[in-house]
């Protein structure tokens, strides 16, 4: 009986995830060898292509900060809470 070879979808997506993880894998001279063939990253030129944030970009990362800001407030009053209390 023949057993078919066909790759499933998820034996796909998991070797596709260790070709994404092998770098962090690879020995310093390999990475040093990577690194050295690619040029390094140009944070002027991202700029540049990237253009400013429009209105809506913006927004939104107004609105993320707000809500991290939120988010740091309480767990800063948890924890002062947390500490408050005696005996724990």
């Amino acid at each position: 009986m023949a057993i078919p070879t066909e790759r499933t979808e998820r034996e796909r997506r998991e070797e596709t995830f260790e070709q994404k993880l092998a770098h962090l894998r690879a020995t310093p001279e390999e990475r040093a060898r990577i690194l050295a063939s690619r040029p390094p990253f140009d944070y002027d030129a991202w700029e540049r292509e990237a253009g400013p944030a429009t209105p809506e970009e913006l927004a939104e990362t107004e609105e993320f900060l707000r809500q991290r800001e939120e988010e740091r407030l309480r767990s800063l009053a948890s924890e002062e809470e947390r500490l408050a209390r005696p005996g724990e």
